[in-house]
């Protein structure tokens, strides 16, 4: 008999055994499926946003709904600082469902965590709040001013809309009984301020004002002081002449005497400044220009006046690094003998900007300068060789409108003016009136979120002074001319040098704040 005649019977013989023994096994089977709907826990009788003052009473009671009827709920609020440019830490707060507290944080955006847990099934919910935080501090326009010797900063808050409803008069001085010495220079947003509290480390939102010889960080929570120039620095520079501050890539830039200084932002730290970074490994003898070009996500653009070179850094470098040049750039980017008289942003992505030059050899010829970021260390420079016929040749003041038309404002005598980049046609914008002198112009932009909206603004500002008066006004503008007349107009006492908004949802990523 052949071998497959043999394996069959067995195979048909071996399937029928495993019908009877299984069969009965199935009858048995009374169906220990369950195919029940998935437990839902939902949260309602919340806010997706809470709006406060600090020293107001907070009380969330949310209630809890499950489509199951076997519940025992555990509860969970954790709270976060919502700063996007920096590392992100949660303290749990409460394990009560509703949660009431004096609300005791510090100015800004703060995300509220709630979870609830049905400990018998382990279905949950989580929900995330948005908890805006205000001061009498937080929210509206700071001036730095000059008051003949010494600086000090007037605020006015706009609890509502962009316009102020009022003025607090020399802040420093009110607040701690002190100005600053010397000239004013510059002022800052420090959004993620590093400060000691009991020997531990927390981040402050703050304000940093500058004077030539001074230097001061405020507290927006309260507007107290809580770091001065001596501790500011690790090593604190003997020549005080102090030039700006500003935010760019993870880090805050301070040019002193020339010189840059800075903190990087982006990890722990102390709050204080490191110390001078050097030119080369040579210690060659360099001098910075007030004037910068920054975005908050790109490397900062500055000007060497000694060595006529563009150069950049980083918060983490000890060293400065010269741009390089593109094959069609139209002039070096370094050992360009010129001397510079303005330097601005003009657009993001691409990154670029616009810079005003006047000769070392000779003063009389004038450029205006388009400059854009070629790949990572190049610079592509556009120049425009200025006629005294052009009414910008004859300009003493600066600023280049950020993210938008491609216009230079500029003041030539007593009227503000501007100028296209592409054009170069001119057009007079507004006439200072009679004895007032111009100080600054600026343009600030800043859309404002969800309940912000109302603060969102597009101004062409222009500072002047009268008989130790300031007036600042605010122009609206459109197709990149001005409006015949400001949305906003501040007033006070002294010569202003400088112009912030500040409101608890601006953050380090705010697009063209600085």
């Amino acid at each position: 008999m052949r071998k497959e005649q043999i394996i069959l019977p067995v195979a048909c013989l071996f399937t029928t055994f495993l019908l009877l023994v299984c069969f009965p096994a199935c009858l048995k089977d009374m169906g220990n499926y369950h195919y029940q709907a998935r437990e839902q826990v939902t949260v309602g009788g919340i806010q997706t946003l809470y709006s406060v003052f600090r020293g107001d009473s907070l009380c969330i009671d949310p209630q809890i709904f499950s489509t199951s009827p076997d519940t025992a709920f555990a509860y969970s609020w954790s709270l976060n600082k919502n700063i996007p440019a920096e590392p992100e830490t949660m303290d749990t707060i409460s394990h009560s469902r509703q949660l009431c507290c004096r609300v005791t944080l510090g100015s800004g955006v703060w995300t509220l965590i709630f979870s609830a847990t049905n400990t018998k099934t382990l279905a949950a919910t989580t929900v995330n709040l948005t908890l805006l935080v205000n001061t009498n501090f937080s929210q509206g326009w700071y001036v730095l001013k000059d008051n003949g010797g010494s600086t000090d900063i007037d605020f006015f808050p706009t609890p509502e809309t962009i316009v102020p409803s009022g003025r607090i008069e020399e802040v420093l001085y009110t607040v701690n009984g002190q100005h600053l010495d010397g000239q004013a220079a510059s002022l800052a947003l420090m959004p993620s301020y590093s400060t000691t509290v009991n020997e531990a480390y927390y981040n402050t939102r703050a304000l940093m004002a500058l004077s030539e010889n001074d230097a001061v960080v405020l507290d927006l929570n309260n507007g107290s002081i809580i770091n001065k120039y001596d501790s500011l620095f690790f090593e604190p520079p003997v020549e005080r002449k102090l030039q700006r501050v500003f935010y760019s890539l993870h880090s805050y830039f301070l040019v002193n005497n020339g010189r840059l200084h800075t903190l990087y932002s982006r990890s722990i730290n102390t709050g204080k400044f490191g110390y001078q970074q050097l030119l080369d490994n040579r210690g060659t003898a360099y001098s910075l220009s007030k004037f910068y070009m920054t975005y908050w996500s790109q490397r900062p653009v500055f000007f060497d006046q000694r060595n006529s070179c563009f150069v950049t850094s980083e918060g983490t470098a000890t060293m400065l690094t010269p741009f390089l040049d593109d094959a069609k750039s139209a002039m070096p980017a370094c050992g360009n003998n010129k001397s510079l008289l303005y330097l601005g942003l003009k657009a993001a992505v691409p990154y670029e900007g616009c810079a005003v030059f006047s000769d070392k050899t000779n003063p009389e010829l004038k450029i205006i300068t388009s400059m854009r970021l070629s790949g990572m260390s190049q610079l592509l420079l556009t120049n425009d060789t200025l006629t005294p016929s052009s009414a910008v040749y004859h300009a003493s003041l600066f600023a280049m409108l950020m993210g938008e038309e491609s216009l230079l404002y500029f003041v030539k005598d007593h009227e503000l003016w501007n100028r296209s980049l592409l054009s170069k046609q001119e057009s007079r914008q507004y006439s200072f009136p009679t004895g007032e002198e111009p100080l600054f112009i600026q343009h600030r932009k800043y859309t404002g979120t969800t309940n912000y909206t109302k603060l969102s603004h597009n101004f062409i500002i222009a500072a002047s002074a009268k008989d130790n008066v300031y007036t600042i006004r605010m122009f609206g503008k459109s197709a990149g001319n001005i409006l015949p007349m400001p949305a906003v107009t501040l007033q006070g006492k002294g010569r202003p040098v400088d112009v912030i908004f500040v409101s608890p949802d601006i953050t380090l990523t705010t697009p063209f704040y600085n």
